[in-house]
C-alpha cells in the first residue's frame, strides 16, 4: 500500500532514488561504495542502527547508475532467505525457472542485458531467525554465485552488532569480509548539512534568520543523545512531525503541496526531544487507530492494537518481516507465530488494523509483505513489554528452535531444559505438537537415564567378577609358584644326590682298585722275597726252609683271605650307594660313613665310629665365608686381605668359600648400588687341606667388574635358596 504524504520527509522510510535529490550528507560514502561495487563482485555495508544504511543503496548508489547499468532486486529475509530470494526474482524469470541461483542470475543477466545487483537488506535477520542449514545453504549458494563468471554483484547490509555473526562464514565464502564499508553516524556538522539543505529545499526558515545556527543545534539537542549522535531515522520523524504541526497551525489544514514555512525558536523549545516526540506518536497512533477498531468492529479486543504491533517485533527490539497473501480480502500469513497471535482478531478487524496501521506509517505493507516501519519502533514496542513477557518471549524462541532441531535430528530435549521449558508450557501458547514433543523428550530422557543406571551397574557387576577373577588368578599363580619352589628344590636335592652318589662311586670304585693293587703288590714281594731266600742257597736245614715257606704261603693264604672280605665289604657299601641313588634310601648320613667306612678301609682303622664320624663331619664341618679385594687369586691360593672401602678405578674381585666335606650347590649374589643384581651359580668342590682338621674349600666364584660409587652387598645362598653368609663393602 502507498501511504499518503503527510509532509515532504521521510519519517520512517527509506531514500528511494526516486528522492535522490534531496538525499544529504552521503556524498562521501556514495562515491566509496559506486567506487568499490566495480572492484569486487561482493560488498559488506554495516553500520549502526539509524545510519541509513538502505538508503545509501537503495537512493545514493542507485543514483549513480544509468538504466542499463543497474538491475536491483532488494530482497529481506521474510520466513527463509534462499526462499524470499527465488521469489524476488519470479517476475524477472516471468516463470523460468532454472533451477539453482547461477543458472537464475545468468539467464536474467543475458535476457535483460544489465548487471544484477542483489541487496540483502537487514542480513542480520538470517542470524537472528535463520536455522543452521538455511544460513548454510545460503553462503554456499552465494559463494557458487561469485565464483562464477557473471557481471553479477551481492550487497549484504548488516547492523554493525551482528557483523561478528558473519566471520564464521569465511570458511564458505574467504573473500566475505574483503571489501567491507562503514556507514558511520553523522555528527553535528553533516546533521546541520542535512537540516539546512532540506529547507532550502522545502521552503522552510529559521526565526529569527541571525539565530538559524543556534536553533540548528537547539534541535540536534533535542533528537541526539548527550553525545549529540543524531539517528537519522530519528531526525526525519522529528522534523516530520514538526513540519505537520507548524503547517497545521499556519496553513490551517494539513499538508498538501509545499509552501513557505517559518518555525521559530519558541516553536521548537516548546515541541521537545525525540523521544517524547516519537514515544508521543507511537501512543498517538495506537489510541487513535484502537478507538477508531473499537467502536467499528465489537469483537476487538482491549489493547488490540498493542498485540498486533507485539506480533511483529523479536525479543531482541527488531522487526519481523511477514510474508502474506490476500485471499478474499483476508489476509494469510504465512509465519506460523505471528498467525497464531493474530488467530484472536476477525479478519475484518485485522484488515481493518492492518490498513489503519499502514497509514499511520507504523507498519509497512507490500505487495507479498508486512513489518514494522522501523527498528525504532521495535525497539519502542519491546520496551513497552513487561519483564514477564520479555522472559516468556525468550523461552518460547528457544522452545520453537529445540523443536526444530528435533524436526532435523530427532534430538530431544534433555532433563535441564524440559525443567525450564516445563513451567512455562501453560503461558506460552504453542501448537499441540510442540507439547507432545516435550512430553516425549521427557519419556526420552527416563528411558535414557534408566539404560544409563543400568550400564553403569553392569560394568560395576563385570568389574566385580573380574576383580574375583583376577583375585582367583593370584591365588592359583601362587599355589603354581610355591608347587614350582619346591619341585625346584625337590630336583636340585637330587641332582645334588646324583653328583654326590656318582664321586662316591668313583671313589669307592677307586678305593676298590687301590686295595686290590695294594694286595697284588703284597704278594707279589712276599713270592719274590721267598724266591730270593731259595735262589741264596743258604746253609740253613732243608727243615727250616720249608717252615720258612709254610709261614709265607700261610701269610698268602690270609692276605688273599682279608682281600676277598675287603671286596665283600666294598660291594656291599656300593650295593647301599645304589639304594641311596635309586631313591630306596634318603639317609645321607650313610652316604658319608661309606665314604668315611672306604676311608677308614683304606688307613688301616678298622675301629673308627662311623655314625659319629658323619654327623660330626656334616654338621660342624660346614662353614662358610668369603672376601673381597682389588687383585685376583695369588697362585698358592692365599685370600688377598678383606677390605670395606675400595678407589672407584680398579676392577673389584670377590671370592667365596666353604668349610665342608661335601660338594655343595651354591648362589652367589652381588647387588650394586643402583639396585641391580649380579647373580651367579656355582658348585664348591672339595678340596684336600693337609694344614687344617678336615677339608677347606675355596670356590672358583668371583666377580670382575667396573665398580660403582656406593655400598655393595655380597650374599650366599645354598641349594635351597636360604642365606648362609652375607658381607658388605663400600667403593668410594
Amino acid at each position: 500500500m502507498k501511504n499518503q504524504k503527510k509532509s515532504p520527509f521521510q519519517f520512517l522510510d527509506a531514500y528511494t532514488v526516486e528522492q535522490k535529490d534531496a538525499f544529504f550528507g552521503r556524498d562521501t560514502e556514495i562515491e566509496a561504495l559506486y567506487d568499490m561495487v566495480f572492484k569486487t563482485p561482493l560488498v559488506l555495508i554495516y553500520g549502526l542502527s539509524g545510519t541509513g544504511k538502505t538508503s545509501l543503496i537503495l537512493c545514493g548508489l542507485a543514483g549513480r547508475f544509468e538504466g542499463p547499468d543497474w538491475y536491483p532486486f532488494l530482497i529481506r529475509r521474510n520466513d527463509d532467505i534462499n526462499i524470499s530470494t527465488s521469489h524476488a526474482l519470479d517476475i524477472a524469470l516471468q516463470g523460468k525457472d532454472m533451477g539453482d541461483l547461477v543458472s537464475n542470475i545468468a539467464y536474467i543477466t543475458k535476457r535483460y542485458s544489465r548487471p544484477v545487483y542483489l541487496i540483502f537488506d537487514q542480513f542480520e535477520e538470517l542470524f537472528i531467525m535463520g536455522s543452521d542449514e538455511e544460513q548454510a545453504t545460503f553462503m554456499e549458494a552465494i559463494q557458487t554465485l561469485i565464483s562464477a563468471d557473471l557481471s553479477t554483484k551481492v550487497l549484504f547490509v548488516v547492523r554493525e552488532e551482528y557483523l561478528g555473526q558473519l566471520y564464521p562464514f569465511e570458511r564458505t565464502i574467504p573473500a566475505l569480509l574483503d571489501f567491507r564499508l562503514r556507514v558511520e553516524r553523522m555528527g553535528p556538522k553533516g546533521i546541520k548539512n542535512v537540516i539546512q539543505s532540506s529547507f532550502d529545499k522545502y521552503d522552510i526558515h529559521l526565526q529569527p534568520k541571525e539565530e538559524a545556527d543556534d536553533l540548528m543545534s537547539l534541535m540536534i539537542k533535542n533528537i541526539g543523545d548527550k553525545n549529540q549522535i543524531v539517528s537519522l531515522p530519528y531526525l526525519q520523524v522529528y522534523l516530520d512531525q514538526l513540519y505537520q504541526k507548524d503547517y497545521l497551525e499556519t496553513h490551517g489544514h494539513p499538508f498538501n503541496g509545499i509552501k513557505p514555512l517559518e518555525i521559530t525558536s519558541e516553536e521548537i523549545q516548546a515541541f521537545g526531544e525525540i523521544k517524547d516526540v516519537l514515544d508521543r506518536f507511537l501512543d498517538d497512533q495506537e489510541l487513535e487507530i484502537q478507538t477508531f477498531l473499537s467502536e467499528n468492529h465489537d469483537d476487538f479486543p482491549d489493547n488490540g492494537v498493542g498485540q498486533i504491533l507485539d506480533a511483529f517485533a523479536t525479543g531482541e527490539g527488531t522487526k519481523i518481516p511477514v510474508r502474506y497473501k490476500l485471499e478474499q480480502d483476508r489476509y494469510v500469513v504465512h509465519n506460523a507465530e505471528v498467525a497464531k497471535k493474530l488467530a484472536k482478531f476477525g479478519p475484518k478487524a485485522i484488515a481493518a488494523a492492518f490498513a489503519a496501521l499502514d497509514r499511520s506509517r507504523i507498519l509497512r505493507i507490500s505487495e507479498d509483505s508486512i513489518e514494522l516501519a522501523h527498528d525504532s519502533l521495535a525497539q519502542l514496542i519491546n520496551k513497552k513489554r513487561t519483564s514477564q513477557q520479555r522472559q516468556l518471549i525468550e523461552v518460547r524462541k528457544r522452545l520453537m528452535n529445540s523443536y526444530t532441531e528435533y524436526e532435523a535430528s530427532k534430538q530431544f530435549l534433555n532433563r535441564k531444559q524440559h525443567a525450564e521449558f516445563s513451567g512455562f508450557l501453560s503461558l506460552l501458547d504453542v501448537d499441540q505438537h510442540v507439547l507432545n514433543f516435550v512430553d516425549a523428550s521427557q519419556k526420552e530422557f527416563i528411558k535414557q537415564e534408566r539404560r544409563e543406571i543400568e550400564v553403569e551397574a553392569e560394568k560395576k557387576r563385570a568389574q566385580l567378577m573380574a576383580d574375583k577373577a583376577e583375585m582367583e588368578q593370584e591365588k592359583i599363580k601362587a599355589v603354581k609358584e610355591k608347587l614350582q619352589a619346591e619341585q625346584a628344590v625337590v630336583t636340585a636335592q637330587k641332582k645334588s644326590r646324583v653328583r654326590l652318589y656318582g664321586l662316591l662311586a668313583s671313589l669307592a670304585i677307586i678305593a676298590l682298585l687301590a686295595s686290590v693293587a695294594a694286595l697284588n703288590f703284597s704278594e707279589k714281594r712276599e713270592l719274590e722275597e721267598a724266591a730270593r731266600l731259595t735262589a741264596e742257597g743258604e746253609a740253613e736245614t732243608a727243615i727250616a726252609e720249608r717252615d720258612q715257606i709254610s709261614r709265607l704261603k700261610d701269610s698268602i693264604s690270609d692276605i688273599s683271605k682279608e682281600r676277598q672280605q675287603l671286596i665283600a665289604v666294598i660291594e656291599n657299601q656300593m650295593q647301599s650307594l645304589d639304594d641311596v641313588a635309586e631313591g630306596r634310601d634318603p639317609d645321607v648320613y650313610q652316604v658319608v660313613s661309606t665314604v668315611i667306612s672306604i676311608k677308614g678301609l683304606l688307613d688301616g682303622d678298622a675301629s673308627i665310629d662311623i655314625e659319629n664320624k658323619a654327623r660330626h663331619a656334616f654338621i660342624n664341618d660346614k662353614k662358610h665365608f668369603f672376601t673381597t679385594g682389588q687383585r685376583s687369586l695369588p697362585s698358592r691360593g692365599r685370600l688377598p686381605t678383606a677390605k670395606t672401602n675400595f678407589g672407584n678405578r680398579e676392577p673389584i674381585f670377590v671370592y667365596a668359600g666353604i668349610r665342608s666335606t661335601v660338594t655343595e650347590d651354591v648362589k652367589f649374589e652381588l647387588r650394586q648400588p643402583d639396585g641391580s643384581l649380579i647373580s651367579f651359580e656355582e658348585s664348591l668342590e672339595v678340596k684336600r687341606n693337609t694344614s687344617n682338621v678336615g677339608y677347606r674349600v675355596l670356590a672358583p666364584i668371583r666377580a670382575r667388574f667396573r665398580n660403582q660409587a656406593g655400598e655393595y652387598t655380597v650374599v650366599l645362598r645354598n641349594g635351597t635358596g636360604y642365606i648362609i653368609g652375607e658381607t658388605k663393602f663400600t667403593v668410594e
